[in-house]
């Protein structure tokens, strides 16, 4: 005779494999669900790592267009000083050169001559001396002998090379003016109307300064290619 299944054992079974069958299902949830937030939280890593390779990417390149700004802006200076001291220079060699050759003039007896007819001739004429205004002239100590054309103004010394401006200086002093030496290492003259204080210098420092107030532009105008 065969046995019939006990009913409370097949119940027991079918619960147990039941029961097996939700726990399996239960595991299998649960593991894609922490299969998802791994994934959820993988991407989020992916994402934040990304963001902030961008960030230091993006502050690098700041950082390389600051200092390719600044390296441009300090060639632009260094260019600029260079340039103006370039320039400053080449004013200075030209402003010593213009002094050097206006005193080269002062110093020959043909020039001095002729400022002393132009100047000091054309202000003894229109001083009018008989009123006693004073008219002083100042000459090169080492062109012309100041004390002895005081002493002797008709005898003036021949075959020297200022005998010609001493002659003119002693025309001068015999018409009342009062002759003085000038300042030491200065050539050219100067002429005073002492009662008007009036002084006009035709030495060669202030003559040299003229000239460089007019030619001084024009040359860095040269220089900068404003004149070609």
């Amino acid at each position: 005779m065969s046995e019939t299944p006990h009913p409370t054992a097949s119940g027991v079974e079918t619960l147990l494999a039941r029961l097996r069958d939700e726990g399996v299902e239960a595991g299998r949830r649960q593991a894609a669900e922490i299969e998802t937030e791994a994934r959820a939280k993988a991407d989020a890593l992916v994402k934040q790592a990304k963001a902030e390779a961008d960030a230091i990417l993006a502050e690098a390149r700041q950082q390389a267009e600051t200092l390719k700004h600044a390296g441009e802006e300090a060639l632009r200076v260094a260019a600029r000083d260079s340039v103006l001291r370039t320039r400053d220079i080449l004013l200075n060699r030209f402003s010593k050169e213009i002094k050097r050759l206006v005193s080269m003039e002062m110093k020959d007896g043909e020039m001095l001559r002729r400022l002393i007819l132009e100047v000091a001739g054309r202000l003894r004429d229109e001083a009018d001396l008989e009123r006693r205004e004073r008219l002083e002239l100042l000459l090169p100590e080492k062109l012309v002998d100041v004390d002895e054309l005081r002493r002797n103004p008709v005898e003036v010394r021949e075959g020297s090379v200022d005998d010609f401006v001493s002659s003119v200086a002693a025309g001068l002093l015999r018409d009342g003016v009062v002759l003085y030496p000038g300042e030491e290492h200065e050539n050219g003259i100067r002429v005073r109307i002492v009662d008007c204080d009036i002084e006009v210098d035709m030495s060669d420092g202030a003559v040299a300064e003229l000239l460089l107030q007019h030619l001084q532009p024009r040359f860095l105008a040269l220089m900068e290619g404003v004149i070609h």
